[in-house]
């Protein structure tokens, strides 16, 4: 029994069979609603879907069962051809180092695939990222965008942020696309960037002035002689337009014709909801408040992205430990090779 879960016959099966059963997660829509496989594949086959749990594969019990097969399988590998090459000696001894990296890759894979955590934030310049079990915290100092000439395409964009630690003085890094930020068990990536811009507001009813003044996006402002009215700027647009189709849409990242979306709350309901420009009210609304926009300023937000990743680790290290023991085999067997040839033209010549 020993021998049958560590035979080489045993992972060629179970590597067949998550390759071949792998293809029903590329087939079959993964995650979708009950409703959506009985509308696509018909009743009783949408039914059988669910039932085996096709709908979820890569996660259901008969998947993840096989996976854990071939972690076993290989650790069997592992411990019995081990006792066998590392007695034996030589190049044999990193076939043992190379399986063994193999199995790290393995089962740090399956960590990452399991407890891998992410998580995104929105942060305007001054805002900060918290993580509390590091006692760091990363502020945001800048947000800079650097565009294609005479395009609205962004060619760079990169987060100036300041490292706050308890044990040691603040310091200043930048996070960019494919240069991450390591904050102990977690990395900071540079995700994406959206438009948070800012709009000096008039708001008014019947001739009566009820607030004026500055709005961030986000931001919730109390109306003055409105009990229980909140107004807050939900959306900004830059370059807003009126489509016919598709409602109001955003035409670039420039700063041109601004468009807002602002929400009136009655004791904490939505009341009504508009876009206005500054041209005026941009969708069809009956306003019951006339709100003028007066002045925008354009402000990017920074979209960042946490990764929290234990399996990472033994990946990295599985991965070496494969090209290290991989290169060290070869040049071994040449090595052994050489020699082999050279006292075999030896033994000829004598």
């Amino acid at each position: 029994m020993r021998r049958g879960i560590s035979s080489l016959r045993l992972t060629s099966v179970l590597l067949g069979l998550i390759a071949a059963t792998a293809v029903l997660g590329t087939v079959i829509a993964q995650n979708e609603p009950a409703g959506f496989y009985a509308l696509r594949y018909g009743h009783w086959l949408g039914q059988f879907i669910l039932l085996m749990g096709i709908d979820r594969w890569y996660t259901s019990i008969a998947f993840v069962s096989l996976e854990c097969l071939l972690g076993i399988n290989l650790a069997a590998c592992l411990i019995r051809s081990g006792r066998i090459h590392l007695a034996a000696g030589g190049s044999k001894r990193l076939l043992v180092v190379f399986h063994a990296g193999l199995l790290m890759l393995y089962i740090g894979a399956g960590l990452s695939a399991w407890l891998r955590q992410e998580k995104f934030y929105q942060l305007l310049p001054g805002q900060r990222l918290v993580f509390p079990q590091a006692a760091t915290s990363v502020e945001v100092k800048s947000f800079d965008i650097v565009f294609y000439p005479g395009t609205d395409q962004p060619r760079e964009f990169c987060t100036a942020a300041v490292v706050h630690a308890a044990a040691r003085p603040a310091q200043e890094r930048s996070i960019r696309v494919n240069h991450p930020l390591a904050i102990g068990a977690h990395t900071v990536y540079q995700s994406s960037f959206e438009v948070a811009g800012k709009a000096r507001l008039q708001v008014r009813q019947a001739d009566v002035l009820l607030w004026q003044g500055w709005i961030t996006l986000g931001e919730e402002v109390a109306l003055s002689g409105a009990t229980g009215l909140t107004l807050k700027l939900e959306a900004f647009m830059p370059d807003a337009m009126l489509t016919l189709q598709s409602g109001v849409q955003s035409r670039s990242h420039r700063l041109r014709n601004p468009g807002v979306l602002i929400g009136v709350y009655e004791n904490g309901g939505l009341a009504e909801r508009y876009w206005w420009s500054a041209d005026g009210i941009l969708a069809q609304a009956t306003p019951r408040f006339t709100v003028s926009v007066e002045q925008t300023d354009l402000v990017y937000a920074t979209i960042l992205k946490t990764v929290k990743d234990p399996g990472f680790p033994l990946v990295g290290a599985g991965f070496f430990l494969v090209c290290i023991a991989g290169a060290g085999y070869v040049w071994r067997r040449e090595r052994e090779t050489a020699l082999l040839i050279t006292q075999r033209g030896n033994e000829c010549s004598d």
